[in-house]
C-alpha cells in the first residue's frame, strides 16, 4: 500500500542490499550517460552506520556544512527525509530533515526548488538548504503523494481515494476531488497542467483518472493496473506508472489503454521519477531499500543508491550535474 535545487544536506542509515532487475520490452534504447554507473561487476557496498559527527543526529536533522553537491536525490524514510547527491555511485547521504516529517511518503520538488513532503496528516514545505518547514498544509485524509501546478495550486492524493486541492498559499484544502477508488496513489501533471491520479479499488486493481485544469470531475483513462503507485509524465505526454502488484513500470502513450513498454522494476517498487532532461529515470524499492537507475527510454536498471533504510517517496532536485 506504500509506496521533483542547490540544497545542503541530511542524516540517515546506509547498509547493503541487492540491485533491482532488468527490463523487458519493446521500444527503447539509449546512449550511455555519464551519471549511470558501470554495469561491470558493481561492487557491493559494505554495511555502514552513518551519524552526525560526534554528537549524533540533531532534533531537526543535520546539514553537512560547506557541501555544494549539485543535483540531489531526496528519499522519504518514515520520520526523516534523507538527502543524497545525485552524482556518483552509491553516494553517502549529506543530510536529513526531521522537523515536521512524520510518516513521510511521497515527495515533490517544485521549480523554485522547494521540497514538499506528504506526511501522515500534513504536507510540509522546505526552502532549499533549510531544516524547518516554511509552510504546513493540513490534510486529515492522509496524503500519499503530492504535486504542485504552474499556478501554485497544490494537490495531494489521499488514502481514502480523494484528492485535496489547495489554492496558492493556502494551508487548508479548498476543494476535494473524488476518484472511483478507495485509495489515490501516484499523482502528477503534464506540461498543460492536466492532473493525473492513479487509484485502486478494494481489491487493489485500479486505473488513472485525468482532470483538466480547474475541473471538479475527471475522466477515467481505462487502463487496468494492479496496485498502481507512483506516476510520472514525460514531455511527450507519455504516462509512466508503477504497478506494484506486477513489479513493473508501464509506459502509456497519450490516449492509449495498453502500454508501449513494460519495464521490469523489481520487488517492492513504489515510485518512478524521470529527470527533467529525460535522460535517466529512477525507481525506489522499499523491499530491497534500493534506488535504481536506467537510461530513458528504459534499458537495464542498475543500482544507484543502497540506502539500507525503508524507502517510500523519492524526488530529484534536477540541478546541473
Amino acid at each position: 500500500m506504500r509506496t521533483l535545487l542547490v540544497f545542503l544536506a541530511v542524516g540517515g542509515v546506509l547498509a547493503s542490499t541487492a540491485c533491482a532487475s532488468t527490463v523487458s520490452t519493446s521500444t527503447g534504447s539509449s546512449e550511455a550517460q555519464s551519471s549511470l554507473p558501470s554495469s561491470n561487476a558493481l561492487p557491493k557496498p559494505s554495511p555502514t552506520l552513518l551519524r552526525q559527527p560526534e554528537v549524533g543526529p540533531k532534533p531537526h536533522g543535520w546539514l553537512q556544512a560547506g557541501s555544494h553537491p549539485g543535483s540531489l536525490i531526496y528519499v522519504a524514510n518514515n520520520d526523516q527525509v534523507v538527502i543524497y547527491p545525485e552524482s556518483g555511485y552509491n553516494p553517502q547521504p549529506i543530510g536529513a530533515i526531521t522537523d515536521g516529517v512524520n510518516g513521510a511518503y511521497g515527495l515533490f520538488v517544485d521549480p523554485q526548488r522547494d521540497l514538499y513532503v506528504a506526511n501522515s496528516t500534513t504536507i510540509t514545505a522546505y526552502r532549499p538548504g533549510t531544516l524547518h518547514p516554511w509552510m504546513v498544509y493540513s490534510d486529515t485524509a492522509s496524503p500519499l503523494y503530492v504535486v504542485k501546478d504552474h499556478a501554485g495550486k497544490l494537490y495531494a492524493a489521499n488514502r481514502n481515494g480523494t484528492v485535496s486541492e489547495y489554492a496558492p498559499m493556502k494551508t487548508a484544502p479548498n476543494l476535494t476531488l473524488q476518484t472511483p477508488g478507495v485509495e489515490a496513489d501516484g499523482i502528477n501533471l503534464d506540461d498543460a497542467d492536466n492532473l493525473y491520479v492513479a487509484y485502486r479499488d478494494q481489491s487493489g486493481m485500479g486505473s488513472i483518472e485525468k482532470f483538466r485544469p480547474n475541473a471538479k470531475n475527471g475522466r477515467v483513462l481505462g487502463m487496468k493496473l494492479d496496485r498502481p503507485q507512483g506516476l510520472q509524465l514525460d514531455h511527450s505526454g507519455d504516462i509512466l506508472v508503477v504497478e506494484s502488484g506486477r513489479e513493473v513500470v508501464d509506459i502509456f502513450p497519450p490516449d492509449r489503454r495498453t502500454p508501449s513498454q513494460i519495464v521490469q522494476a523489481g520487488e517492492g517498487v513504489t515510485q518512478v521519477v524521470l529527470r527533467e532532461a529525460e535522460d535517466n529515470m529512477y525507481v525506489s524499492n522499499f523491499a530491497t531499500t534500493d534506488i535504481d537507475i536506467s537510461h530513458y527510454p528504459p534499458g537495464e536498471f542498475q543500482l544507484k543508491i543502497d540506502t539500507g533504510v525503508g524507502i517510500e517517496g523519492m524526488a530529484l532536485s534536477n540541478e546541473e550535474r
